[in-house]
């Protein structure tokens, strides 16, 4: 039987139970977050690609999915919130997130050139703005962490573009033909900025560009890439904020220029969720960072620009100076025309991230020592009781009570508890004939003075006089 069959009912009416099915796990977690924050789940897809259309457009109050939906698809869509903040459990795992990238970082970074750099947005920022939606204004989502973020394909594809369009008016073939000694194949020329500034020169941009991105060239031999672009990832203040976009002319923009925009249309707003930082998104002051990634193998470099030691270096610094200028300059994302996109104190924090990252590390491996030496002192400490504990299991009854003497101190406690059960015990031994006991209680009273002397007690006397007679038969 299909879902419809199973729905069906007389008159054509359609009940909505059995439309949606869960696990019972699934169901009850889904059940508490409702309670608690309808629309978060502690993951941002769920308000921006899914929920989307009133739950009343499609369904009655008897629960029937009516037969007559609105004509026009914008009639059934959910208002935006005015706003999103992350939750207490998403700026937790965001910052655990970029703790652990930057202490991945510190271990790479032993073989490999790191750059990070963090800027601010102007104003806001957009990505997959043209990706499927049900509102036709999507949103890039991150698939872990549920917040929004730039991919690094689209950090290295816009850097590309800047680079083709600043320096060989977007012509990558322009490019290919500017490489120096191109004939002789990979790893020829040095990173060398050939008399001009550091960030100029078609020379330098070409050998940049092709290390940073590789390429096919004419002879199809694939170049690729030594430069690896991370995902970049906003601050844990983001937020997302309700915006709107109101297409005056809907009719000329549909029929792609062929009726003439005119006054008489009606304007058809579209809302959509722009990124922002903290406050109120109206002082650049209050917008989040976002932290932009860069990293290439040291010895990968080194080796295409022989001669060169220091070639991977200069090569991330002219690609990092590049990357600023970009996000300064350009922007990325959609709708970087109109302001959107564009970042503002942008900054290496490379050593600052390294260093603190380092610091992290270097405390977690203090820690874990400790508890290593913990571990290994109180296994030995098992290891001597169980040894103890073997040793006194073979040892006779008086043996057991030699021992026991040997273990007093000089505290008082001890000298008390040698006169009162010990000393029964070493009276029974000797009753026996066995004056192991005895000798020992003997040695330990004269070591802490209560065998002889003006000191002792005359009851302590009587038990020393009864000891001596067991001693001098």
């Amino acid at each position: 039987m299909t879902r419809e069959d199973r729905n069906s009912r007389p008159g054509g009416a359609r009940r909505r139970e059995g439309a949606y099915f869960l696990p019972a796990d699934t169901a009850e977690v889904l059940s508490r977050q409702r309670e608690s924050d309808p629309w978060n789940y502690d993951h941002w897809s769920y308000a921006v690609h899914f929920r989307q259309q009133r739950p009343d457009a499609f369904f009655d109050a008897q629960g029937l999915l009516c037969e007559t939906i609105g004509a026009r698809s914008r009639d059934r869509l959910i208002e935006l919130f005015n706003e999103l903040r992350l939750s207490e459990r998403q700026k937790a795992a965001l910052r655990l997130a970029r703790a652990r990238r930057h202490e991945r970082l510190v271990r790479l970074s032993a073989t490999h050139v790191v750059r990070v750099l963090r800027g601010r947005p102007q104003w806001a920022w957009l990505h997959g703005f043209g990706g499927e939606h049900v509102r036709e204004t999507s949103l890039t989502i991150h698939p872990v962490y549920g917040v929004p973020y730039i991919p690094g394909s689209t950090v290295k594809g816009a850097l590309l573009h800047w680079v083709l369009e600043a320096f060989f008016e977007g012509d990558l073939r322009r490019a290919v033909q500017t490489l120096p000694g191109r004939s002789a194949g990979k790893g020829t020329g040095a990173l060398e900025p050939d008399g001009a500034t550091v960030v100029g020169g078609e020379r330098l941009a070409a050998l940049v560009l092709r290390e940073a991105f590789g390429f096919r060239g004419d002879d199809d031999d694939f170049y690729g890439s030594a430069v690896q672009f991370w995902d970049a990832l906003p601050d844990e203040d983001v937020r997302l904020e309700r915006d709107v976009l109101n297409p005056h002319y809907p009719q000329y923009y549909r029929s792609a220029g062929k009726k003439s925009p005119t006054d008489d249309e009606e304007p058809v707003p579209v809302e959509f969720y722009r990124v922002v930082g903290g406050g109120d998104g109206s002082k650049p002051d209050a917008q989040g960072a976002l932290e932009w990634i860069l990293t290439a193998s040291r010895a990968r470099l080194n080796a295409r620009f022989q001669g060169n030691p220091e070639a991977a270096e200069q090569l991330m610094s002219v690609l990092a100076h590049w990357l600023r200028t970009m996000l300064t300059e350009e922007g990325i994302g959609a709708k970087t025309a109109i302001g959107y996109g564009r970042f503002t104190d942008v900054e290496d924090v490379t050593n600052q991230v390294l260093t603190e990252a380092k610091e992290r590390l270097e405390a977690v491996r203090a820690k874990a020592e400790e508890e290593r030496r913990k571990r290994a002192e109180a296994e030995a400490a098992r290891q001597r009781v169980e040894e103890e504990a073997r040793r006194r299991a073979e040892m006779t009854e008086a043996e057991r009570l030699v021992d026991d003497i040997l273990r007093l101190a000089k505290h008082p406690s001890d000298v008390e508890k040698s006169k009162g059960e010990l000393y029964r015990q070493v009276l029974k031994f000797a009753e026996e004939g066995d004056l192991g006991p005895a000798r020992a209680l003997r040695a330990y009273w004269e070591r802490v003075g209560e065998w002889s002397g003006k000191a002792v007690s005359k009851k302590q006397k009587e038990k020393v006089a009864a000891l001596r007679r067991y001693l001098e038969r």
